[in-house]
């Protein structure tokens, strides 16, 4: 019996394992449509690339055009470091399909009085 429990656990843990290595992390990288809710752009699709090599954002968005960003996959956070800081929470639907929420523009947080919310979706370009 037990050799029975010992070899299932065996391979519960070897495919989890398997499937756990198959896992691509996600990267800003390259060409994408940006659309912005809360902001006087909210009608338009403006085109952005993250160079990840130079990690600077170029974009027709001008909140985010030819500054530094970085993004920390462990909080799930994208920094776009302008004339006021912007911190976004990242929600990742797909590979080529991202939520953004403004959680910080500078000093004002969410639930500060002066804060105005901002949601961003990008979706990769083909």
């Amino acid at each position: 019996m037990k050799k029975i429990i010992s070899g299932v656990l065996l391979i519960v843990l070897v495919c989890f394992g398997l499937s756990a290595c198959g896992k691509k992390e996600f990267s800003f990288s390259g060409d994408w449509n940006l659309k912005s809710t809360g902001t006087a752009d909210s009608q338009r699709v403006l085109e952005t690339e993250f160079d990840t090599k130079n990690n600077v954002v170029k974009s027709y968005y001008p909140s985010w055009n030819n500054y530094n960003y970085s993004y920390n996959s462990d909080k799930k956070e994208l920094v776009i470091q302008a004339e006021n800081e912007l911190i976004y929470d990242v929600d990742i639907k797909s590979n080529d399909k991202v939520s953004l929420e403004l959680k910080q523009k500078g000093q004002d947080k969410k639930d500060s009085r002066f804060f105005i919310p901002e949601t961003i979706t990008l979706t990769r370009k083909e």
